[in-house]
Formats: C-alpha cells, structure tokens, sequence
C-alpha cells in the first residue's frame, strides 16, 4: 500500500497510524503487524488533538475517531483540497486550494479565509501542499505559490522570498521548535533552514516528489516518504556544526 500520512500516538497505546491511498492501518507492535481500521480512499491526513481525538481526510471529506470509537464523517465540514490537515492549541485547520479553514470546537463549525483577503499580495496561497501553526494565529503554509506566513486574525502576512522561484511545494517538514525546515519540490532537490526560513541550503541527494516529516522534534532527523516507502534521514552535515541544535 502507498503511505501518504503518518500518525505515532505515543500518549496513549504507541500505535502508528498510517494513512494510504487505500485506507488507514494501525500497527501495535512497532510496525510489525498491521491491521485496517478505515476504508476511505486517499487518506492525505491523519493528526491527533489534545484530548486523543484522530482526525483524517480521505475523498475530499474529514473524518473523526473518538476513543475506542469508529471513524465519523464530519458531514458539516467543508471539502479539502489536497486533504492537508494541521491541529494547535485546540484548532483544526483545513484547506481547499485558495481558501483557509480552522475549527474552534472540535470541527463541528469552521471558519474560512480566503487567499485574497490576506493584507499583503505576495503571501498569497493556492493549492496548499502543508499547514504548519507556528502560533496560536500563526501558521505556515506551503503551497504553489512558495512559503506563506499567515497571521488568521489580523489578515497579515508574509511570504520566504528566497524560495519564491520553486512554485509548487509538494511538502514541507518543521521541527517543533522551529529551528529546521525541509522542502521538497515536484522538480527540484530538497532544501532546509536553520533560521526560521530566512536562508536556504539544498539538500544533498534529496528525492523529488516526496513527503517530509519530523520523527523527534529535538534533534536533525526526519521521515522521508519516497514512492512505496519511508526512509529516516538526518540533516546532519548539511549546516554547520556551530549552528545546529545541542542535542
């Protein structure tokens, strides 16, 4: 099966949870088995909130598991886009191409922005690959038109124009802390941060058309989804030792 989205629920049972383009699996032991708990087609997002409550997307439609509960369809939510997903402070964030969409309660009502009305021109955003909050208001947003910074309040923001020449950002991988960024494009090597986006090293060997995500927050490692499979890779080597994390 293609792996599109990973889930580890470490604060309850350690189960992994692993959204493909035929369902969702959930492993118990570490990935040694796995077992089916969710048909829908196309699963792009799987996230978790404080209270253990999974969120996925799959067929343009967002769907929620309680504890020890099936999957529900949250038939008031709006369709997504390219089934991206995004959960801080106790809101869900969602997409559709040009438009922006967080919950306050759970996901029974959300509220939308639309690219158009953010203040400046040039953090414009369509067909969003990636929603990373960074603050309360605050989100990140990778998408065709580059890297945007989006403030969901005041309508104000601003976009990483060093990368604003590589359009199409498939995927784009934050550490917890903010300190490194990893960017993949349709057609262009990968490329990372270690200063919140304001400068840009390529990244050596990196795959095209891959998903990037953070496998430990603390340190430079990450999860790289190339074609059928995930690979663990690290930025180390990439910086300079002086710059990066103590670990």
């Amino acid at each position: 099966f293609l792996p599109h989205s990973i889930l580890w629920d470490y604060t309850k049972d350690n189960s992994i949870y692993l959204g493909t383009f035929n369902g969702i699996f959930q492993s118990e032991d570490d990935g040694q088995t796995w077992n089916k708990i969710f048909d829908g087609i196309g699963v792009n997002s799987i996230i978790e909130d404080d209270g253990g409550t999974i969120y996925a997307t799959a067929n343009y439609k967002i769907y929620k598991k309680l504890l020890n509960q099936d999957f529900q369809e949250l038939t008031d939510a709006p369709e997504t886009g390219t089934g991206k997903l995004a959960y801080y402070n106790e809101k869900i964030f969602s997409e559709n191409y040009q438009r922006l969409f967080y919950s306050e309660d759970s996901g029974e009502t959300f509220i939308e922005i639309d690219s158009n009305e953010i203040v400046n021109p040039e953090a414009h955003f369509w067909d969003i690959r990636q929603i990373y909050p960074i603050e309360s208001n605050k989100i990140i947003l990778a998408n065709d038109n580059g890297v945007s910074e989006v403030n969901i309040l005041d309508k104000s923001g601003k976009q990483y124009s060093e990368i604003k020449d590589y359009s199409e950002i498939n995927s784009l991988g934050i550490s917890n802390n903010e300190n490194y960024f990893v960017s993949s494009y349709w057609d262009h090597p990968g490329m990372a941060s270690n200063d919140k986006g304001l400068t840009w090293t390529r990244l050596p060997e990196a795959f095209v058309e891959s998903g990037v995500y953070f496998l430990d927050p603390k340190s430079s490692i990450y999860i790289e989804r190339a074609e059928n499979e995930f690979l663990v890779k690290s930025l180390e080597g990439v910086f300079p030792y002086s710059e990066k994390f103590n670990i």
